[in-house]
């Protein structure tokens, strides 16, 4: 790849499209455009043109909105040229080197794939992802009975903000509650939820003690189940599982967390930029 050349990891979801590429300086830069506004396509290339040296782009892409993946696909091909060149990969879960022990692989988001071998290739194994966008995912990575790491699968839960949606549409004395989860906030910082005063802080109580009740006793559970699989070898008694939280909401969900656990921002983008997109991993398990 010649100096000129950029990798962009382009990770479409729901409500947001995130671009992310390594500077020069080695940093990871990342931006996210939000696809609710009608020009967002536009402002990617506005913010591409932050590196008008590149004349090469390879984009490395993890869709779980169809609609607005092919919208961005045309209009980035349309924009090649000879002076331009670009390529786009869709990625799958085959081009991701960790095997997975789930019964559908072709239905597996291949934005929980990407988080996953991420958090493995910079924390090792057992090791919990916790995604935490419109909805939540919580993902395991432990090792098989040969000693290889593989994807476990995991739980997926609604996010802070379908929750809100969820309680708005279906209580009608609560479709005027403004969403306050999410927003920075004031409290203490001994971790603890308090009795909500009034219907807003009752609400916000009551969804982060869902989100964070149901990671914690998750990973616990994840780990007995390691350690039950194991307890029938002859390997060593396994680590401990390691909560790692990453998407948009993790540092609100951070806050509140008891377990011990790590930030780590971006996981889908930076799992994309690890990736040599040329190579298929191993067949699904």
């Amino acid at each position: 790849m010649t100096a000129s050349a950029r990798r962009l990891a382009v990770d479409v979801g729901n409500t947001a499209v995130k671009v992310a590429f390594y500077s020069d300086s080695g940093s990871l830069v990342c931006r996210a455009f939000p696809i609710a506004t009608s020009n967002w396509v536009d402002a990617i290339w506005t913010g591409l043109k932050l590196e008008p040296a590149a004349d090469q782009f390879t984009w490395l892409v993890s869709s779980v909105n169809r609609a607005a993946s092919s919208r961005l696909k045309q209009a980035v091909l349309q924009a090649g040229s000879p002076a331009r060149q670009i390529q786009w990969l869709d990625i799958t879960h085959r081009n991701v080197p960790l095997p997975v022990a789930v019964t559908e692989p072709k239905r597996l988001g291949v934005d929980r794939l990407l988080s996953a071998y991420a958090a493995f290739k910079r924390f090792g194994e057992p090791v919990l992802v916790v995604d935490a966008g419109s909805a939540v995912t919580v993902d395991l990575v432990s090792t098989d009975s040969e000693g290889q790491a593989i994807f476990r699968g995991g739980a997926i839960l609604p996010g802070i903000s379908l929750q809100y949606a969820a309680l708005r549409s279906g209580a009608e004395g609560l479709r005027q509650t403004e969403q306050t989860v999410g927003k920075p906030s004031n409290r203490n910082t001994n971790r603890l939820f308090e009795p909500g005063r009034n219907t807003a802080s009752a609400i916000h109580a009551g969804i982060l003690a869902s989100l964070v009740g149901a990671i914690e006793r998750l990973a616990r559970d994840f780990q007995l189940s390691i350690q039950e699989a194991d307890s029938h070898s002859k390997t060593s008694s396994p680590a401990e599982v390691e909560i790692i939280l990453t998407g948009g909401d993790g540092p609100v969900i951070s806050e509140y967390m008891r377990e011990q656990h790590r930030q780590c921002p971006h996981l889908v983008c930076r799992g994309l930029l690890d990736l040599d997109p040329s190579a298929e991993s191993h067949p699904p398990q």
